[in-house]
């Protein structure tokens, strides 16, 4: 009698299933070396500021000090040489040290770099700013690396006191940056993608103090030049004031623009300025509109009414619409 196991003969077993058998464990087998040796490395990322100073928003820039560490298992990487911040204008690295701390290597390094910001200039001096740190692996990209944050350990030093500033926020997120360049390499096609890291740090500036130095001159000016209207044509030159009101007006806004970088958008100092221009030359011409009646031989008592009615509109019209371009840009 021909023998079974598990219900198929001895014979058959033999012929065919053993083979199919060995086949499928052979594949199999592949199939799992190939995946893990598909799977790329793991590097974990964390930064810690150290100092933040010489925040410039005329040259676009600021600079930082922080450390920089890498937690990683593969001992042939080597992050400590081949990191780099993107968005630097210089950079250097220094006191670099790895370790090994159960199987895990522990590589760390401080960094000084000079970073590029475009500053955000719509709302000022009621503006928030995002200051970013993008740091980038120049060597493997995100088939043989992936990067994560470590979170939990990326922090910003507490005696760190940026002055004019309230800092309202830090994050540290995974990023992985697309480069339509193979960078001439032959073994890739079409783009490249590098995995990197991106420390966030939300600043936002202490902004009365700043408002009432860049628009008391301003202010001023414009209430010099509404004093027109309580001097009639044979105390003086009334177009006197309101040309000097507009010569202040105009001086403060080159100062202004002096310290603030250039940009196409329109920003809270464009708009106050040029509203203040703008009444200005309303108080003129309103202010001539007096001065023909007195000339005509019309009644006194209409043009100082005149005058009073017109100095009370364009006050008041001045102070409405400051409070609402200042709420506009106070808004979250």
């Amino acid at each position: 009698m021909i023998g079974t196991y598990a219900g198929i003969p001895h014979h058959r077993m033999n012929s065919r299933t053993v083979p199919l058998l060995a086949a499928t464990i052979l594949v199999y087998f592949l199939s799992t070396q190939c995946s893990q040796a598909q799977q790329p490395d793991t590097v974990r990322v964390g930064m810690y500021i150290t100092n933040m100073y010489d925040l410039n928003m005329a040259e676009n820039s600021y600079h930082v000090d922080f450390w920089l560490w890498y937690l990683y298992r593969n001992p042939e990487l080597t992050p400590l040489e081949t990191s780099e911040i993107c968005n630097a204008i210089e950079y250097e690295f220094m006191l670099p040290d790895i370790e090994e701390v159960d199987g895990i290597q522990w590589a760390t390094q401080k960094c000084r770099a000079g970073m590029i910001h475009t500053w955000d200039i719509v709302d000022f001096p009621f503006d928030c700013q995002v200051l970013e740190i993008r740091m980038e692996d120049a060597n493997l990209d995100t088939e043989s690396l992936t990067m994560i944050a470590d979170t939990a350990n990326t922090a910003l030093d507490p005696d760190i006191v940026l002055d004019g500033w309230d800092i309202v926020g830090l994050q540290l997120v995974r990023t992985e940056k697309t480069y339509r360049t193979t960078y001439g390499n032959p073994e890739l096609s079409g783009v490249s993608v590098y995995p990197g890291v991106t420390l966030k740090l939300t600043i936002r500036r202490q902004g009365w103090g700043t408002f009432f130095k860049v628009f008391t001159g301003l202010y001023v000016g414009f209430m010099i030049a509404l004093l027109v209207f309580f001097i009639s044509a044979e105390d003086g030159d009334r177009f006197g004031l309101s040309v000097a009101g507009l010569f202040a007006a105009v001086g403060n806004k080159y100062i202004v623009d002096s310290f603030l970088p250039s940009t196409v958008m329109a920003t809270l100092t464009d708009k106050i300025h040029n509203m203040t221009f703008l009444l200005l030359l309303l108080s003129i011409l309103l202010s001539v509109v007096t001065l023909r009646i007195r000339r005509k031989g019309r009644s006194e008592q209409l043009a100082m009414r005149l005058d009073v009615a017109f100095f009370v509109l364009l006050l008041l019209g001045y102070i409405v619409l400051n409070y609402v371009m200042v709420s506009n840009a106070l808004a979250p």
